[in-house]
């Protein structure tokens, strides 16, 4: 099987839990729960410009500086 090229990282059983039940209470899926709970943790950080960065840069497919 081809492995992704994109980092996929553990999350701790706990939090998936908590996720699960969250998204049970408020009647959503639980990827559109996580996808606005990411979204208002990083919209204004560093890490949401240099991925916008990236993605506006397509010579740059990770977001690192040249040369990194």
């Amino acid at each position: 099987m081809p492995r992704s090229q994109h980092y996929t990282p553990e999350i701790r059983l706990f939090i998936v839990s908590a996720l699960y039940h969250e998204a049970q209470h408020q009647k959503l899926p639980m990827t559109k729960l996580v996808n606005q709970l990411l979204e208002q943790s990083l919209k204004n950080s560093v890490g949401w410009q240099r991925a916008q960065e990236a993605l506006n840069n397509p010579g740059n497919q990770t977001g690192a500086p040249p040369g990194k």
